[in-house]
């Protein structure tokens, strides 16, 4: 009773309030040199305010814990160690996939931790260093030094009772403001931005909130039976265009043809069929919302209600009476696009998460699904069933996955080109396996990747946030057999005028629908699928356009990119203003015109009206701030 007083008179409570502020210190200190809001140099007033409602919640939270200890008597300093390491931990944790992924943790990927122990396991001991171990002990021992003091010398506020009573309710309204106030959670403290993810994961888990549209899919009814090709739709992983199609000439940092001597002859092979497109482009920079383009076709630019009624490349092939299909070495939970679109009219679907052990992410060898598209399109030629497939590969997903037996090099970029060649490898034994079975004289087959890589790029720009060349092109070939190429001697035509203009993924479903001859229902026409067929002459302007951040995904990264013939424009939040690029002279985007009256002729009104034609472009135009000239 005697320490009472004493208690009292000397609190503890400044040492919490001091690792409290330390730890928002560290926090502010890591984020130096990273892009996006990460970075407070590059923060609104509306992130600071973020960041400092997080804040004061971190300060209380800290607070509180050391009131709880300061009740447990002789077991406090154990407590205060257990608090210290996992603390500690998620500190680690939080600051090393900053520095890597340029964002803060979210809820997803607490989900993974969850869901995939061991493969965040060995992902996490890959990245590890002896510096990391130095940094853990540090942030560890200063919460245990710090709470140890604090709770031993009796955390006495103004107030007592009442003191307790405001610090509480200070932590519960700031809380809730961080946890589940939409848009308030980018930036954040790392303990903040923790307790705001597992918050919103058990929100996500125990109400099925998913913060997307209920899909509500108009059925398409069995078309009239006639002639009609089989089709498989290779899909590549972070696979940049000069991995694969040489002499692009907008970055000249990859060697297409030591890298990827099967694919990158293809160019030359337009008497066997295959048309490149060189001038193909990704619609986003992230697998989230780029997938959906190609596998749905909908405009991320355009209605934000479209995710949930859109069609898929699956069920255009149950319509046209074909058995469809989906390998793929990646998991399908993005975007919860496996909740969407795994339905009946999916036949076969085998993904990373069945095909085999995890190697890359959250992918396992990319031969898996070769193999098994081999084995299961044989048998379906052989039985002369007709199908619609997915093949869809992950080697080149960061870190890299160069193949069996191949030991990865440091460096990341290297290690890139590693994969990129193995899955050069896969491509030409899936193009021997299906030859062999003779599976290749009935079908179409349309390649493509999700988004590259901007490796070694002179914009200092992550990918989520990049919309220059090396990021958003990428490798896009389509080839006819020619028994059908006979019978539809348009379609060569007409790829053969596409391959010198501006296309994208989003066009990919459009081509589909008219390669399996659908009649025009309404899901599968314009504005529903509002992409070009690349087997029908080419009409209007010669315009693609592409965002990450959309009405199903949100990214730190804001912004959008457009093509109209050889002008290019970037709108960013990460830059000061709008980027207007004349790809014809200047392919390498080093040059901005926006400032000059060429540049401004160059963009209007054929911009204006892109933007203002999509609720979704205008809406990510706007999020750009000073990188967006329309409000």
């Amino acid at each position: 009773m005697m320490d009472r007083p004493a208690r009292d008179r000397r609190s503890g409570a400044p040492a919490v309030v001091l690792l409290g502020l330390a730890l928002v210190v560290v926090d502010l200190a890591l984020r130096a040199g990273l892009p996006s809001n990460a970075n407070l140099r590059t923060w609104t007033t509306k992130d600071a305010l973020i960041y400092a409602n997080g804040a004061v919640f971190s300060v209380g939270a800290w607070t509180l814990v050391a009131l709880a200890l300061e009740r447990l008597g002789r077991a406090r300093l154990w407590a205060a160690g257990a608090v210290a390491v996992i603390a500690g931990t998620v500190a680690l944790t939080s600051f090393g996939y900053r520095m890597q992924a340029f964002q803060s943790p979210s809820w997803q990927l607490v989900r993974f931790l969850v869901v995939e122990p061991r493969n965040a396991a060995g992902l996490t001991a890959g990245e590890l260093r002896a510096g990391h171990a130095l940094g853990f002990l540090a942030l560890a021992g200063g919460m245990f030094a710090a709470l140890a003091f604090a709770s031993g010398r009796g955390v006495a506020l103004p107030g007592r009772k009442l003191g307790k009573a405001v610090v509480g309710v200070v932590v519960a309204a700031s809380g809730a403001v961080a946890m589940f106030v939409p848009g308030a959670q980018h930036p954040l403290p790392f303990e903040t931005n923790a307790a705001a993810a597992m918050a919103q994961l058990a929100l996500a888990w125990s109400t099925g909130e998913r913060h997307l549209v209920a899909p509500m899919r108009p059925a398409l009814p069995p078309q009239p039976p006639r002639a009609r090709p089989s089709v498989l739709l290779v899909v590549h992983e972070s696979l940049r265009a000069d991995a694969q199609i040489p002499d692009l000439g907008y970055e000249g940092k990859l060697d297409a043809r030591g890298l990827s001597p099967w694919s990158a002859r293809l160019v030359g092979r337009r008497a066997d069929g295959f048309v490149v497109l060189p001038k193909a482009r990704s619609n986003s920079t992230a697998t989230e919302s780029s997938l959906p383009t190609i596998l749905s076709g909908i405009d991320l630019g355009g209605d934000p209600d479209a995710y949930g009624r859109a069609q898929s490349v699956w069920s255009l092939g149950k319509a046209s009476g074909a058995q469809t299909f989906l390998f793929s070495a990646q998991t399908y939970h993005w975007s919860h696009f496996d909740e969407y679109f795994f339905d009946k009219n999916l036949d076969v679907q085998r993904t990373g998460a069945d095909l085999g052990p995890i190697v890359n992410d959250v992918g396992c060898d990319d031969a898996l699904a070769v193999e098994a598209t081999i084995e299961h399109a044989t048998r379906l030629h052989a039985a002369g069933q007709r199908f619609v497939g997915v093949v869809h590969f992950n080697a080149t997903h960061r870190p890299g996955y160069p193949g069996p037996g191949i030991a990865p090099v440091a460096d990341p970029f290297l290690r890139y080109q590693q994969a990129v060649t193995y899955v050069d490898v896969l491509v030409a034994r899936l193009w021997s396996g299906l030859e062999a079975g003779g599976v290749l004289d009935d079908t179409v087959v349309l390649s493509t990747s999700d988004h590259g890589e901007p490796y070694e790029s002179p914009h200092r720009v992550e990918r989520l946030g990049s919309y220059y060349e090396e990021t958003v092109r990428v490798p896009m070939w389509i080839r006819v057999p020619e028994r059908i190429s006979r019978e539809n001697p348009a379609w060569m035509t007409s790829l053969d005028a596409w391959a010198t203009r501006n296309v994208q993924n989003a066009d990919l479903m459009a081509t589909l629908r008219d390669v399996l001859a659908l009649d025009a229902h309404p899901s599968l026409t314009t504005p529903a699928l509002p992409g070009r067929s690349l087997v029908a002459p080419p009409t209007g302007d010669d315009l693609t356009a592409g965002q990450s951040t959309c009405a199903f995904r949100v990214w730190h990264g804001d912004g959008l990119y457009a093509v109209h013939g050889d002008t290019k424009v970037v709108l960013s939040n990460q830059r000061s203003a709008p980027e207007v690029f004349d790809l014809s002279v200047d392919p390498c985007e080093t040059r901005n015109l926006w400032g000059t009256d060429e540049g401004r002729q160059r963009t209007t009104p054929w911009l204006e009206q892109l933007v203002r034609a999509g609720p979704e472009r205008m809406a990510a135009c706007q999020r750009a701030a000073a990188g967006c000239p329309f409000r």
